[in-house]
């Protein structure tokens, strides 16, 4: 679905992004990892084509310069990191905008687009606060809103910048698995940036590293999470477990003391 090749970014002439090259097959999860500024969040602006970038990216054989905002849109969603709240707008309108691309010029949005929204917000379990303004909203109640817009566009790639950052556990499996049922039932192709390796390695296909502007490693999360990969890029000492049952987890190596 995504094929970069030579993606690099420059921001006040400077690069914070080189030579980037990835693969995303379709209905695939691919999870950025890596220390802060890395380049992750600036991979995914490239990606979703808010950012200008040197290079090729093509989203399902089409290049992604060729492709009109609205087509872009309908095709592409994005969640940001710091999204911006609309002051006043209700949690229901809100995710009504993520049908935007799908409305005719001087349209309005029918009983198709409606049923959409209803389904997301069920899904998000957000029904409840349909008529809530935005602004009122919990720092997780918000981000689920967030990520219910997103999907609301019936997108083919989505695109997370730390979906999960302001969700407990609880909340964060749920969205996880809801998208992860998604991506399932309809081919949805993901890319999401974390910082969580421990759900990066549960719920990704593959992983890529970055480092100072590049992706160093990919592969596999048992290919990339390792403790001679995560050691030499982290500023910190880790340790990669294994629970026997197929699932690893990323802890800190501390010394023992007194």
């Amino acid at each position: 679905m995504i094929r970069a090749r030579g993606v690099g970014v420059r921001r006040g002439g400077r690069p914070v992004l080189h030579d980037v090259a990835l693969d995303v097959p379709v209905g695939a999860w691919m999870g950025l990892i890596g220390p802060n500024g890395a380049g992750k969040s600036t991979l995914l602006g490239a990606l979703s084509g808010t950012l200008p970038f040197e290079g090729t990216i093509e989203v399902d054989g089409v290049p992604l310069r060729r492709m009109s905002p609205r087509r872009r849109a309908r095709r592409i969603a994005v969640v940001e990191q710091l999204p911006v709240r609309p002051p006043e707008m209700t949690v229901a309108d809100y995710v009504l905008l993520g049908r935007t691309p799908h409305i005719t010029y001087f349209g309005r949005e029918g009983a198709g687009d409606r049923a959409v929204v209803g389904d997301t917000l069920v899904r998000l379990d957000l029904a409840g606060l349909a008529g809530r303004p935005v602004d009122s909203l919990s720092g997780g109640e918000w981000q689920r809103a967030v990520i219910a817009r997103a999907l609301a566009q019936g997108p083919d790639v989505l695109l997370l910048d730390e979906p999960t950052s302001a969700l407990d556990v609880g909340r964060q499996l749920h969205v996880l698995e809801l998208l992860d049922g998604l991506r399932h039932e309809r081919g949805l192709t993901v890319v999401s940036a974390t910082h969580d390796l421990g759900l990066a390695a549960a719920y990704c296909d593959r992983l890529a590293l970055m480092s100072r502007g590049g992706v160093v490693v990919q592969g596999a999360p048992r290919e990339v999470i390792t403790e001679a990969v995560l050691n030499e890029h982290y500023d910190a000492r880790l340790r990669v477990v294994d629970d026997g049952a197929g699932h690893i987890a990323v802890v800190p190596h501390r010394d023992r003391r007194g």
